[in-house]
């Protein structure tokens, strides 16, 4: 039996959530959660662009949603190694439903401050929620189970991507960008009401060390982090993917500045994206193999594909080829993100792997947003086009620099 051939028998996505409940129900409230923020996302973003016209006004929306995870997101880990990740994530559902009907307030553009302050809000709170699940992970599913989870985590954002992002363009063009808001809302209702039935732990038995505070904490893990070559090295890549990921703020240029196809565009390309999600991350579960080295070739394989693609992205003639470049590019950051996720849940252990994970999300979240800022910025002054190609060029000369650079590490 093929390599491939016993991935497809074994682990099957429809068999782990048929035979484990408590993932099952994790899973699906992530995706209703996850389907909303997406449904939101895209009037969001047409509506500032609309208000204001400006491209930089309109990047600020991410990079906004971006620095809480900065500035917070390692501490973030120290809480989801100490305090308990189900109560952190319900909490957090449950304050984040009334907080995104202020949207609903937002008609003109002397009030788009408020967009920026509502969106700061909601992110420290999904600073807390995002190192709490991700380090969930492990204790939801056996150990033969994890890669596959990820690999389904991976497709099903996808999914919600693709499907949100289609609904919130359609919907915010057919009864305006409110309702799109008000199912945000009701979406982080049902997923704290869900996650609340789950049964099984959110972590492993701690040791309770009362020498230890939360800067203490937090330099033990940083410690731990960066005296492991395989993960810092997999979080300094998950830096370059990050800065790569900053130039999806195009995806809103292009559609209403180069294509003209306005909102419904925007939700084209968002779906676009997921669906490539969708097709990359079960495709990095079925053909990389679980060992560094061939994890490691799948990062290269995926980020050159990154970058690839946001080089012919930059010269599309219009919508239809624009969607096949951000289709092939986006099934290799799928396909990343799968690899990456199952490596460092594979490598880092419990009592540390919330803040292995919040280091990710931080190095990430500050390449991303100093991304997204330069791109809104260069926007402004060059081509939308030339931006794009540029961002093409820098991924890929990171890509191989890292290539060049990791290999000794990821040797067994």
């Amino acid at each position: 039996m093929t390599f491939l051939e016993e991935r497809l028998k074994n682990n099957s996505y429809f068999q782990l959530l048929k035979n484990n409940r408590d993932f099952r129900k994790f899973w699906t409230a992530q995706q209703i959660s996850m389907a909303g923020d997406w449904i939101t996302s895209i009037p969001l973003l047409g509506l500032v662009l609309t208000l204001t016209g400006s491209g930089l006004d309109t990047s600020l929306v991410m990079v906004f949603t971006l620095i809480p995870y900065v500035l917070f997101a390692p501490f973030s880990g120290v809480l989801a190694d100490r305090a308990n990740r189900k109560t952190i994530m319900v909490l957090g559902d449950f304050i984040r439903t009334p907080l995104v009907l202020g949207f609903l307030l937002i008609h003109q553009a002397s009030q788009i401050w408020i967009v920026y302050v509502l969106i700061i809000v909601g992110e420290l709170i999904g600073v807390l929620y995002y190192p709490a699940a991700s380090s969930a992970f492990p204790n939801l599913v056996e150990p033969h189970e994890l890669y596959t989870a990820n690999a389904l985590s991976g497709a099903s954002w996808g999914v919600m991507l693709a499907v949100g992002s289609a609904l919130g363009g359609i919907m915010a063009a057919l009864w305006g960008n409110k309702i799109c808001f008000i199912v945000d809302s009701a979406s982080f209702f049902i997923s704290a009401l869900i996650t609340m039935t789950i049964k099984r732990s959110f972590s492993r038995e701690r040791k309770e060390n009362r020498e230890q505070g939360g800067f203490r904490d937090l330099k033990e893990g940083f410690q731990y982090s960066i005296s492991h070559p395989q993960i810092w090295q997999i979080i300094l890549f998950n830096g370059g993917m990050g800065f790569a990921t900053g130039m999806v703020i195009l995806y809103t240029i292009f559609p209403v500045k180069i294509f003209h196809d306005g909102d419904f565009g925007i939700g084209i390309l968002y779906a676009i994206r997921g669906v490539g999600n969708i097709i990359g991350a079960p495709m990095a579960r079925y053909l990389v193999p679980e060992d560094f080295v061939s994890l490691r070739k799948g990062f290269i394989v995926s980020g050159i594909m990154v970058g690839v693609f946001y080089l012919i992205f930059s010269q599309s003639p219009g919508l239809i080829f624009a969607c096949c470049s951000v289709l092939l590019d986006h099934i290799g950051n799928g396909a990343f993100w799968t690899l990456c996720n199952f490596s460092i849940q594979k490598s880092a252990p419990d009592q540390y792997l919330g803040r292995v994970l919040s280091f990710q999300v931080t190095v990430f979240t500050l390449a991303m947003s100093s991304a997204s800022l330069l791109c809104g910025a260069l926007v402004g002054i060059i081509s939308p086009r030339w931006v794009a190609a540029g961002f093409g060029v820098i991924i890929l000369l990171f890509v191989f620099f890292w290539y060049a650079f990791t290999k000794k590490s990821f040797a067994s």
